[in-house]
């Protein structure tokens, strides 16, 4: 597991994944958190949502954060 990894805690090598794959699933995370049904889903999918974000702000992709705050490495 590489260093960035562990940081967001998402188990995936950084370089093993492509930026248009980690938006998608970014996206698809946040679409959860808003429509899960208990405190727990939505929390767990806005984790998912941020670890995939702080990967793409680790590729110095110009990455809005939900509240709209960008980030950059």
């Amino acid at each position: 597991m590489t260093v960035s990894a562990r940081r967001s805690r998402l188990p995936i090598k950084l370089n093993s994944m492509d930026t248009n794959y980690l938006l998608q699933r970014e996206q698809v995370s946040l679409w959860m958190a808003v429509n899960a049904d208990c405190r727990e889903a939505r929390y767990a999918h806005r984790g998912l949502a941020r670890g995939y974000g702080a990967l793409l702000a680790q590729r110095d992709f110009p990455h809005r954060h939900p509240t709209g705050r960008v980030t950059r490495a």
